[in-house]
């Protein structure tokens, strides 16, 4: 059963009792707060917001901080559950207040991403858009991230706008506040302007750097539209191919569309649907090399471990929760761990068996499940990002025999970042911890600074 969830914030000069008799009031906090699938278009599953607004606009100067987090939250459900109409209507009483706050405040207020947001969702005129451009510029000029829902808002609203800003931001990527920007505004327009956000990446596709290209690729090959897309861009890039794992095509193995398994063919080959032996042999060939004395250094592991691992994994409070926490699992040995790495379906928890989704307008994701009901499933994805599912725009949902962890995670790196991630991942502490040991089978003088 859907829970409702209801939030309870620390007051300032506001009484807890008042609060409460204003929810009670209004029937309850007025939505689930849960994630919903993506899409562009408005839904008819209504709900209101006007309970939560009212509770962000009696804070918004007594507790800004919670205030901004009632918000986020109204635009988040907004967006993913496809009711911005719904959402401007009830937030369109704040426009005075986020109106002075964009003008006078600075970026570092946490109202001010918000307040852009909100102006974007109940802007009847595209004179918003470039305020709004204004805006984001004076966010990542400052150092400051663009959140996902803002994003994805002005993707909505503003799309050419949006691209325009990308087109500017890529001759700029000199600097990691650039590059992380231009990296969150493709992953918000592949999510709400597929088509246009597409055609955008197959004429840039060689200015952008390995890693932004890396974080792509996940979302575009959960559609149709965005994987022949993707397919079509990597024809004319087949350098650049490798950098799609097996996982990610395997997943369209399970459905029937002979052209995409004939663009993937042409690209790829023959993908294996099957265990790989070569996988243990790898697991044998680095387990030797590690033996007969290469080294890895902690210091590059860990930035290794940051850029590809952390969007699935935790450790020492560094990364998403999506598989298992490595803190405590996997790690019980050097040959543990080489083999979880390179041959990560050969055991699989059954709380960690994937999940692929298709839905009735093609799209295909794969997941680990959070929850399910009678109304919907929910998958947890790449980047500990919740994606909600109607069960009625379901066309299938198949239990996987392989691990959401991809087969080939070595080939996202060199050899020599693949033994620094794995001198990293042996130290049994963060490093610099003052007591720190390794993991068991380490050898000697292969763990170094």
């Amino acid at each position: 059963m859907t829970r409702n969830v209801r939030v309870f914030f620390p007051l300032s000069r506001v009484t807890t009792m008042g609060l409460i008799a204003l929810v009670l009031s209004c029937g309850g906090w007025p939505f689930n707060l849960a994630p919903h699938g993506r899409g562009q278009e408005e839904q008819e599953r209504s709900v209101s917001f006007s309970a939560a607004v009212r509770i962000a606009k009696l804070l918004w100067d007594t507790n800004p901080a919670s205030s901004a987090t009632t918000l986020e939250r109204i635009l988040r459900t907004a967006v993913q559950r496809r009711q911005l109409a719904q959402a401007a209507t009830d937030l369109s009483p704040l426009r005075e207040q986020m109106e002075l706050l964009v003008s006078t405040g600075g970026a570092a207020d946490p109202r001010y991403r918000v307040a852009v947001a909100v102006l974007l969702t109940i802007s009847e005129t595209g004179n918003q858009c470039s305020t709004a451009g204004e805006a984001i510029e004076r966010l990542v000029e400052q150092g400051h991230s663009v959140p996902d829902y803002l994003g994805q808002i002005w993707f909505i609203r503003c799309v050419d706008d949006a691209l325009a800003m990308l087109d500017q931001w890529i001759g700029r990527q000199s600097t990691p506040e650039i590059a992380d920007a231009v990296q969150a505004m493709l992953l918000a327009g592949i999510e709400q302007r597929p088509e246009q956000t597409t055609s955008w990446l197959k004429a840039n596709w060689a200015r952008l750097p390995a890693g932004t290209k890396t974080a792509v690729i996940e979302p575009m090959t959960s559609k149709r539209e965005t994987m022949a897309g993707l397919l079509a861009l990597l024809a004319d890039h087949p350098a650049d191919r490798d950098l799609v794992n097996p996982n990610q095509l395997r997943k369209w193995s399970a459905v029937e569309d002979a052209q995409m398994a004939a663009a993937i063919r042409g690209i790829w080959g023959v993908i294996r649907t099957q265990d790989d032996r070569s996988r243990r042999e790898l697991v044998q060939q680095t387990l030797r090399r590690i033996a007969s004395g290469a080294t890895g250094s902690v210091t590059r592991g860990q930035a290794v471990y940051v850029r590809v691992c952390s969007q699935c994994h935790r450790l020492h409070g560094v990364g998403y929760e999506v598989g298992p926490p490595i803190d405590r699992n996997g790690r019980g040995s050097l040959e543990q761990l080489v083999s979880n790495i390179l041959d990560p379906s050969l055991v699989i928890g059954e709380a960690f068996q994937a999940r692929t989704v298709l839905t009735l307008d093609g799209e295909v994701v794969t997941g680990l499940l959070v929850e399910e009901d009678d109304d919907y499933v929910r998958l947890k994805v790449q980047g500990g990002k919740v994606i909600e599912f109607p069960r009625d725009e379901i066309e299938m949902m198949k239990l996987s025999t392989k691990s959401l962890m991809p087969e080939g995670v070595e080939q996202q790196m060199t050899e020599q970042e693949f033994l620094d991630l794995l001198a990293f991942l042996c130290l049994q502490q963060p490093p610099g911890s003052a007591e720190n040991d390794l993991i068991p089978g380490t050898p000697d003088g292969f763990v170094t600074p």
